[in-house]
């Protein structure tokens, strides 16, 4: 986000404290689409995400005048999103993600006039379904912090200040997850 339009975000807050409709409309157009992706990426359902994005804006708009312009109205919306996200997730049961391991689909397949392997593709489908389940298995903090760095390649600086902790906390959760991640994936590959 440019320096213009943080400036035109803080114009907007303050009309929106004064109770300008208009305004606070154009924060929520402005933001929702990445408000729901971020929730999105916590959730795994669109319509979970989209709940999730509409209860962090009811919220901005009972505390906007909480604002402190000391981030940017982006940040402190998504650390918003990632603090609803965890509730819904404490809310919500887990439910296992089956698997089946059987790859006989993929002999004597070949190559299709595009030169595209459907047994690659099947393989690369595979294994993103098996990552994405392996995140399923990451503690809350760890699974938000891989989400934001990998899915939505913020910078550790950005996710600190969206969780809310250090730098330092970041980088720990990340090389957890990366851990736990190597592990679950080794047992796949086998």
């Amino acid at each position: 986000m440019t320096d213009a339009q943080n400036a035109d975000d803080k114009d907007t807050i303050l009309k929106a404290r004064e109770g300008d409709m208009f305004a606070f409309r154009a924060l929520v157009d402005e933001h929702k689409e990445q408000a729901v992706r971020i929730a999105y990426s916590i959730t795994g359902n669109l319509a979970d995400a989209q709940d999730v994005a509409q209860d962090a804006f009811i919220k901005i708009y009972k505390n906007i005048n909480s604002f402190k312009f000391n981030s940017k109205f982006s940040t402190w919306l998504y650390r918003i999103v990632v603090n609803l996200g965890h509730d819904f997730l404490r809310k919500r049961i887990r439910s296992k993600v089956v698997f089946n391991n059987d790859n006989t689909a993929l002999q004597g397949q070949t190559k299709d006039a595009k030169g595209v392997d459907p047994g690659e593709t099947l393989l690369f489908k595979e294994l993103k379904a098996k990552i994405e389940e392996a995140v399923t298995f990451l503690p809350e903090k760890q699974q938000i912090v891989f989400t934001l760095k990998y899915k939505k390649d913020m910078k550790n600086r950005e996710i600190a200040e969206v969780m809310g902790v250090s730098v330092s906390t970041v980088k720990m959760h990340l090389f957890r997850a990366l851990n736990k991640m190597q592990k679950k994936l080794s047992v796949y590959m086998r």
